[in-house]
């Protein structure tokens, strides 16, 4: 499962647009400046165990380093961080934070260390559009551009992404700015998390909301409208989305053959395509990772496998091969050291009955 997404897929396939998808992509890039400008004067609360200013406040910045001299240091230091906050890489399983990052204080999150590298180059001018932490997935469906402060109320599950030498290069220039603008007294850490860190955020959370109704309306299970959360009026677009949700669908049953082809031609909000949301940070894959890394992936391989699989022409040694891995991860014991959380009950029942699925279809 690992291999899929990683290059271009083989198979190009024609993508239909709903005519009402342009529209909605040009309202909602509005909208997102909007909101991220707000919040970069109104930053959210932060509270003080905040996973990213944990992560910032480990380090002991210097200003006598280059910018890539200071993604070197970063990044050998954040070796010794990661075990510490229970964060994921390559070398260490991590752990899962079962009282929310992001999401909210029911939820249940995975961290992700990504050491991906990155143009040094210019960044004074361009160090706001850093986006040092994305979303791998999560399970909410708001697409009214919530800034996701640990505060909404509901269960939600989600993965995380933290490029930690990004994360500590954008808050060194943030530490600059503000010496730029003759503040005497600096303000803290957790001011830069909510007006710099959690509005940049808003992209992979749209992306992905749009992705999670897409997977709702396939099945089936209605979406639903939520509330404006910003103390300022912005377009609800739920309307238009609907409609064009349904068209989607309908063209991935009639043109998707293959997995990787599939995702290609379905489109998102931010991203041009499903296929674009899938990549993963380029970074090893290994017995420590590998758990976090699938259950980021288990709900776009699911979404897929199933439309795939209402197309009469679709390749059957690729299911097959998705199959074999997903029966093997299941049986992964590095799941069982993760102890007995909603979030990985949740995974393996998913993988179980995406097994009987393709099981039975195929029969």
């Amino acid at each position: 499962m690992y291999a899929l997404f990683r290059d271009a897929p083989n198979r190009k396939l024609g993508q239909s647009v709903d005519p009402g998808l342009a529209y909605v992509k040009r309202q909602y890039a509005m909208l997102i400046k909007d909101v991220q400008n707000y919040y970069r004067k109104a930053p959210k609360y932060v509270e003080s165990t905040n996973l990213f200013a944990l992560i910032i406040q480990q380090f002991e910045l210097s200003n006598k380093m280059d910018d890539a001299e200071w993604v070197n240091h970063v990044e050998k230091w954040a070796r010794g961080v990661i075990p510490k906050l229970g964060i994921v890489s390559p070398i260490n399983k991590g752990k899962v934070y079962t009282k929310g990052i992001t999401l909210g204080p029911q939820s249940e999150e995975v961290a992700v260390a990504s050491y991906e590298k990155f143009k040094t180059d210019g960044l004074g001018k361009i160090w706001r559009e850093l986006k040092p932490v994305r979303y791998l997935y999560h399970t909410r469906t708001d697409m009214m551009l919530p800034i996701m402060n640990n505060t909404t109320p509901g269960r939600a599950f989600g993965v995380l992404s933290i490029n930690i030498p990004m994360l500590m290069v954008q808050y060194r220039y943030w530490r600059r700015w503000q010496t730029a603008q003759g503040v005497i007294q600096q303000e803290n850490v957790y001011r830069f998390v909510g007006s710099i860190l959690l509005p940049s955020l808003i992209d992979s959370f749209l992306d992905i909301a749009f992705f999670n109704r897409l997977d709702r309306q396939s099945q089936g299970i209605p979406n639903l409208t939520f509330p404006s959360p910003h103390p300022f009026y912005i377009t609800d677009l739920s309307a238009k989305l609907k409609n064009i949700e349904e068209s989607i669908n309908f063209e991935a049953i009639l043109k998707g053959i293959e997995i990787e082809g599939l995702a290609a031609i379905t489109p998102m909000i931010v991203k041009p395509n499903l296929f674009e949301v899938l990549k993963l940070p380029r970074e090893p894959i290994t017995y420590q990772n590998q758990w976090a890394i699938t259950m980021s992936r288990l709900p776009y391989v699911r979404y897929l496998v199933r439309m795939v699989m209402r197309n009469h022409g679709y390749d059957a040694s690729q299911i097959n091969a998705v199959m074999i891995d997903l029966i093997e991860g299941s049986h992964d014991q590095i799941f069982n050291q993760m102890g007995n959380t909603e979030f990985v009950k949740t995974f393996r029942k998913q993988i179980a009955e995406l097994i009987d699925d393709i099981k039975s279809k195929k029969n």
